[in-house]
């Protein structure tokens, strides 16, 4: 049985001319306007819906049932919406 030893060669260096074109910097400034206004009424909502049934608790008890929620909010609903309707306006020049 013969074996090979294949493997891919080098690569080539890419031509100058060929380079990929800068990446766009997203206006920071948008992105914080546009977050706020999506993140506000999501924590005014939760405030609301938890309000009910933590009367008499402490604040940092409201705080630590109110955070994981708004956290996985953001991460998983707000923020891929913000970047899908609102990423050519972030990331426009």
């Amino acid at each position: 049985m013969m074996q090979t030893n294949e493997y891919p060669g080098p690569t080539r260096p890419q031509h100058p001319c060929q380079s990929n074109p800068p990446a766009v910097r997203p206006l920071k400034r948008r992105l914080v306007i546009i977050m706020i206004a999506c993140v506000y009424p999501l924590v005014t909502m939760l405030i609301y819906v938890i309000a009910p049934f933590t009367q008499g608790w402490q604040i940092w008890h409201q705080t630590l049932l109110l955070t994981p929620a708004t956290v996985v909010s953001i991460v998983f609903v707000i923020n891929p919406l913000v970047i899908k309707y609102f990423g050519r306006y972030i990331n426009a020049a």
